[in-house]
């Protein structure tokens, strides 16, 4: 008996062990299952997140795209309105100042009135332009700003001097209050004056009576540094609170009624400057009792910085190779930064500097010009010394240089006014009694002859509408009429400027005519031939992409080669 209760209880454990694994068997396999379907989810999300991605990836292309396609709209529309506008300008300003150089004229005031008004919304819709340019490149990342230590209180004082007598033309007090000992702060020198500018035209503007002051002090900003801030106050109408808001929008218009010339984008593009130097903008403001507007610029170590191109998070590549670029005019870097993408470029005006950018980075390449190399008393040898990276010598365009390269006497950059022009005949010191001027744009050579007329009316002009008939004007001078200069657009279909200046070198009877250059903005930047320790040589000269993507090739970062001529 007792043998079969053992038996009996062992059937009972075993019985039980075997329900036991059975369910745990039963609960395995379903833990499995969910496990599978657990995969299976990951798997679908994986795949999911990969089509998120890739569209994601599409669309910042898109974004990238739609972004360099307007910026580039709106810089060719630009220019293209640039020709018509300065027409505008030149004609209506020669019609309402001096009526004297068309033969006497004498136009009823009202005529006169209605001219200026031509004149001064020509005027407008240029400063529209530029805004509209300036606000574009900021999107775009391609606004560089070219930081060296600056004497801020210099900068508000020149630009308070600018605009003193619009100022006091209104019968307006200009107040200028700025401490004894201000350090010397980084930052763009034009780019701040630029603001300065806005904010005081802004508040002369909007201001019937009372004063317009700038003053400048310093304080300790959010972070706990030290900041200057600077403030633009007036005693004008002041701005209703609700429009407040709305002050730093793009063709804002905070007045009522605003009939003033403003184009409304003055302080959106202001506040963007000041972004860019690490600053802040805002402004206060009481109707009837007037505004004020103030901006914050950090007070850092005044030691030399490299230039680094600012870019928004957008558009900028962070692993985007540097390229350090060596030179004094930092027009330089703005031609880089608006036609090469996919790179950093870094600018450094003296050998401080181009210490400074190689501790902080390793460039892929350094670019120096070799104006800059002579200046510094630097050669490749030294230059080797403080870098590994391939060092590239040649000089880079730039609109000073390339006057001085081609001999020029002065350069002069469309829209051209009547004063410039005159300045830089003076410029020679000589009598001004024969004048070639040169253009295939017929409207441009008579208002250029109409600005020479006003202020030397015994002066003998002589036109030319192209290459090949200022050579013929200038082959067909009398030794007892020469000309006493030239004015030369560069960029002309069949025989350019260019030909023109190489022709004159050329000949010994018309190499010591004087030649005063005529060209509209931007376009030296893609003409300019290059001459040097490097030579990339074409009729014409190279665009600025094509000289860097044939530089490219010979280090791995362009799809250029060396010495391969580039489709034009």
């Amino acid at each position: 008996m007792a043998g079969a209760r053992r038996l009996f209880t062992a059937l009972q454990w075993t019985l039980s062990m075997t329900a036991e694994s059975q369910k745990h068997a039963a609960d395995a396999q379903w833990h499995r299952g969910e496990v599978q379907r657990v995969l299976k989810n990951l798997d679908e999300a994986y795949v999911r997140l990969e089509h998120a991605n890739q569209a994601l990836l599409l669309a910042r292309e898109a974004a990238e795209k739609a972004y360099r396609f307007k910026s580039e709209f709106v810089v060719n529309v630009s220019h293209e309105l640039r020709t018509p506008l300065n027409l505008i300008i030149g004609f209506s300003e020669m019609m309402a100042t001096a009526p004297e150089s068309y033969g006497g004229v004498q136009l009823p005031r009202e005529y006169r009135g209605d001219i200026m008004a031509i004149y001064r919304s020509g005027k407008h819709l240029s400063d529209l332009i530029n805004d509209v340019l300036d606000l574009s490149q900021i999107e775009a990342g391609r606004m560089p700003v070219h930081k060296a230590p600056t004497d801020l209180a210099d900068v508000v004082r020149e630009s308070a001097d600018i605009v003193r007598g619009l100022v006091e033309a209104r019968g307006l007090a200009c107040e200028v209050a700025v401490p004894q000992q201000l350090p010397p702060i980084n930052l763009d020198r034009t780019r701040i004056r630029q603001v300065l500018l806005n904010l005081l035209t802004n508040a002369t503007r909007f201001t019937d009576a009372g004063f317009v002051r700038a003053a400048v002090r310093v304080a300790t900003g959010e972070t706990g540094e030290p900041e200057a801030i600077v403030s633009v106050q007036d005693s004008g109408k002041g701005i209703p609170p609700e429009k407040l808001s709305n002050a730093f929008e793009a063709f804002s218009q905070l007045h009522e009624n605003q009939i003033r010339d403003g184009s409304g984008m003055g302080l959106a593009v202001s506040k963007q400057f000041v972004a860019l130097h690490g600053g802040r903008m805002w402004i206060e403001s009481e109707v009837g009792k007037g505004t004020r507007v103030s901006f914050s610029l950090p007070i850092c170590s005044a030691t030399p910085t490299a230039n680094w191109q600012a870019a928004s998070a957008l558009t900028r590549r962070e692993d985007a190779p540097t390229v350090l670029v060596l030179h004094d005019d930092v027009r330089a870097l703005d031609l880089l930064n608006r036609y090469v993408e996919g790179f950093q470029f870094v600018l450094a005006a003296n050998l401080d500097e181009a210490r400074a950018a190689l501790e902080r980075t390793t460039p892929l390449m350094v670019l120096a010009d070799a104006s800059w190399l002579s200046q510094v008393q630097l050669n490749l040898n030294d230059l080797q010394t403080l870098t590994t990276a391939p060092i590239l010598s040649l000089p880079l365009p730039g609109m000073r240089r390339l006057g001085a390269q081609l001999g020029a006497a002065d350069y002069l950059t469309k829209p051209v006014t009547r004063e410039s022009l005159v300045t830089a005949l003076m410029r020679l010191d000589k009598p001004i009694n024969k004048l070639l001027i040169v253009d295939n744009d017929p409207h441009v050579v008579r208002l250029l002859a109409r600005m020479v007329k006003a202020e030397w009316p015994e002066a003998q002009v002589v036109e030319a509408f192209g290459g090949s008939e200022a050579l013929d004007a200038l082959r067909a001078q009398q030794p007892d009429a020469v000309l006493d200069a030239m004015l030369l657009d560069l960029l002309m279909p069949d025989v350019s400027g260019y030909d023109v200046i190489d022709a004159m070198r050329g000949d010994a009877t018309l190499a010591n005519t004087p030649v005063i250059i005529v060209s509209a903005r931007g376009e030296e930047e893609e003409s300019a031939p290059i001459h040097g320790e490097v030579r990339l040589d074409r009729r014409g000269g190279y665009s600025i992409t094509q000289m860097l993507h044939m530089l490219g090739g010979g280090v791995g970062w362009g799809e250029g080669v060396v010495g391969q001529t580039p489709r034009p």
